[in-house]
């Protein structure tokens, strides 16, 4: 479940490595599962008003999909390779999508229609996300650096870069709902903050002890929450250098995080194949578990299967013994 949203209307998704969308009631009880994905999902997302979510990944398609009635609206192709980001525009007419083989792509969401595509970068291109008002669109990758390179979001045209110096390449940025802020969660341990007007590098967050994979920021423009392989989450106030708050639990590396719209929960999803709803005293609330297609069936045994065969067979809830 690395993959995780929190709709404004209440439905929260789930993904990952089995390619299945679950989707739950906003008090984290199981609704229903969508499938069309052929492999793992990276990445799900709403939409402003929740109508609509997106979900991408391993098999290069986006999918957009009704949560009203879980059509699937549009199966957007085009990537060459892996697609790791999808994402709306805040009036939800557009998406920006990126991944393998250096493509960041922009989509119409009523007509399915790409309308641009660049080929940005000299590696996979990584995350991506427009600002508040739709008209940036921030994209990161390409390199061992921190480069945020800021973007004509009609047009994808180069506007700018951000760089604070540190090594480690861009994993995953958000922005304050007032648009003020960047937080960029970096592959060396840190989260670096920017000032968005003066577009300079302002403050880092230290404080993890491993690669740094998921980042969201708060409803009140000041908290944010930082997420990586050390299977912690912390707590953040722009302005601040030290961690205010740290919530455990995941027993593997966290894949994704998302407040809810009152910003008195958070969710949280990991690689250990569940998501979490705390309160941000850093308790549980509710552990999403989704029972996986070959749970508790044991494949120690079986005969003719390789390592990847086993490998996905494990990711589907199988038991092997013999697991290295």
């Amino acid at each position: 479940m690395r993959a995780v949203a929190w709709s404004s209307a209440g439905l929260i998704a789930t993904a990952g490595a089995n390619g299945e969308i679950h989707l739950w009631t906003d008090e984290g009880d199981y609704l229903t599962t969508w499938q069309g994905h052929g492999e793992s999902v990276a990445t799900v997302e709403f939409d402003r008003a929740g109508s609509l979510l997106v979900s991408a990944g391993a098999d290069r398609t986006i999918r957009l999909w009704d949560t009203a009635t879980g059509r699937c609206l549009h199966v957007l192709t085009g990537h060459e390779g892996y697609v790791s980001k999808v994402v709306f525009s805040p009036d939800g007419r557009r998406l920006a999508s990126s991944g393998q083989h250096h493509a960041i792509m922009s989509w119409d969401t009523v007509t399915g229609k790409r309308l641009y595509s660049i080929d940005a970068y000299d590696s996979a291109a990584g995350p991506i996300l427009y600002t508040p008002d739709g008209n940036l669109l921030i994209t990161g990758g390409g390199d061992h650096y921190d480069a945020l390179h800021v973007r004509d979001a009609r047009t994808g045209e180069l506007i700018t870069v951000l760089r604070s110096g540190h090594l480690g390449g861009v994993t995953a940025p958000a922005i304050t709902p007032d648009g003020r802020h960047l937080v960029a969660a970096l592959g060396n341990e840190v989260a670096t903050v920017y000032d968005l007007a003066t577009r300079s590098h302002i403050g880092t967050f230290a404080g993890h002890s491993g690669y740094l994979t998921a980042v969201a920021c708060h409803a009140d423009n000041q908290t944010v929450v930082t997420g990586g392989d050390d299977r912690t989450i912390r707590l953040w106030r722009i302005g601040e250098q030290t961690s205010i708050g740290q919530f455990t639990g995941h027993t593997q590396g966290i894949g994704g995080l998302a407040f809810d719209v009152s910003g008195d929960r958070l969710l949280s999803g990991s690689i250990d194949g569940t998501a979490r709803v705390w309160r941000l005293d850093g308790t549980t609330m509710k552990m999403l578990i989704a029972r996986r297609p070959y749970e508790g069936i044991d494949i120690t045994g079986a005969i003719g299967l390789n390592e990847h065969q086993r490998d996905v067979l494990r990711a589907l809830g199988a038991r092997d013994t013999l697991a290295k």
